[in-house]
């Protein structure tokens, strides 16, 4: 049975998203992780859940030695050619979290934007086995995680944001029953199409 999340992060994603990948965030966002972590150039990083490179691409332009691990093809497809612009070397790898074996060891493991938390609990939990087992000794993890309870007070949303290309529209309402925080996406292209 195919997942959700084997299907979901495709081009329709990358175009919803289309901010993610600007560099401001992510910039703002390795530059902390510079400072907490303690990165400096020829350091090896590992972007679990890399996506389109947002966080990834930043990392290398520290000097840093990163390799990006993603299960979405097109996000990876786009995150070579952002880095490959931007004058980076970045090792991609389509594949799953947990199946991390060769890639290591790592000096630190980021894992941003809620990457952890698809695979349930035994699921997420050989994630981080998997991590445990390409960090160096005293390498260190980054994990960003969602606040729950912050989350639910928010619910229900409906947000509306525009950008150059489109015009985009998310719901999101909780399912206590099943536990799931349940959002539609819809894009409007000013092009045309939805």
């Amino acid at each position: 049975m195919t997942e959700w999340y084997e299907t979901f992060f495709d081009e329709r994603y990358v175009d919803f998203y289309e901010q993610l990948s600007t560099r401001p965030t992510a910039d703002a966002d390795v530059a902390f992780l510079e400072r907490v972590l303690g990165l400096a150039p020829g350091m090896r990083v590992l972007d679990l859940g890399c996506g389109p490179g947002r966080h990834a691409i930043p990392l290398a332009s520290l000097g840093c030695e990163v390799t990006g691990v993603d299960l979405s093809q097109p996000l990876l497809d786009r995150a070579a050619r952002l880095a490959a612009d931007r004058g980076v070397t970045i090792a991609w790898h389509r594949r799953r979290m947990e199946d991390l074996a060769g890639l290591g060891p790592f000096d630190a493991v980021v894992c941003l934007y809620t990457v952890l938390g698809y695979y349930g609990d035994e699921g997420d939990l050989g994630v981080l086995r998997a991590v445990a087992s390409v960090l160096r000794p005293g390498g260190w993890l980054a994990l960003d995680l969602s606040n729950f309870p912050a989350i639910l007070r928010r619910l229900p949303s409906v947000s509306w944001r525009e950008t150059p290309e489109a015009i985009t529209r998310e719901t999101s309402d909780y399912d206590p029953i099943g536990a799931w925080v349940l959002t539609e996406r819809t894009l409007h292209r000013k092009a045309g199409g939805t």
